[in-house]
């Protein structure tokens, strides 16, 4: 008797944990989501020969941004989207994006490509604004 109960509650365990397993979500490290404070400053890591993707919200749309050293980065702004590409390496400096409803300020880095997968990269950046109601 002892031991049917002890094998139900073994199943019972491993069913558990794999219906857990399944629910955790597998998002790559490069995709980065920030909760959007407007006194926060995003940190970015960026490598050349690599673009990064900023999306604001669906509602904004870019009107202008500025950098603290613009000659080491190439920019375009798109509607909600901004490509970022470093053009130098080792790079650092600060990057303010005005949209029509907010304003972004990031810490951003450019580095070396490295041969493994670097969890600090940025290849998508968006937010999450906890004060606006779901749609």
């Amino acid at each position: 008797m002892i031991r049917a109960i002890k094998l139900m509650l073994l199943a019972v365990l491993l069913f558990a944990s794999n219906a857990i397993a399944y629910d955790v979500s597998k998002t790559d490290s490069r995709v980065k989501t920030f909760v959007y404070d407007e006194n926060d400053i995003y940190k970015v890591v960026m490598h050349t020969d690599f673009q990064t993707v900023i999306e604001l919200g669906l509602d904004e749309t870019v009107q202008g941004y500025s950098f603290g050293n613009p000659y080491a980065w190439s920019i375009e702004a798109d509607g909600r989207m901004i490509i970022i590409k470093p053009q130098k390496e080792f790079v650092h400096t600060n990057l303010m994006i005005v949209s029509n409803r907010r304003t972004y300020n990031f810490d951003i880095f450019s580095k070396l490509p490295e041969a493994k997968v670097d969890d600090d990269l940025a290849y998508v950046v968006r937010f999450y604004y906890p004060d606006e109601p779901k749609k």
